[in-house]
């Protein structure tokens, strides 16, 4: 299982989140394409992971993917 960094951007804000997965190809498609990709589920990891009064969205894309990294061990 690997370790992943991602770096989420709303209203110039940037919020720092971490994610597991076992192939990074899953992954990359979740935030880029799949489920992740829309305000709706990106909300609630910022919610969960980051600040606690971040509100929950509807389905848009307005919050952005800036990277999206493993992270070392």
């Amino acid at each position: 299982m690997s370790r992943f960094k991602i770096v989420l951007r709303y209203q110039n804000k940037e919020y720092v989140l971490f994610d597991e997965c076992k192939y990074r190809d899953g992954l990359e498609f979740n935030w880029t394409e799949g489920n992740y990709s829309c305000d709706c589920n990106r909300s609630l990891f910022i919610k969960r992971q980051c600040d606690p009064d971040f509100p929950k969205m509807e389905c848009g894309e307005t919050i952005e993917l800036v990277s999206l990294e493993e992270v070392k061990e």
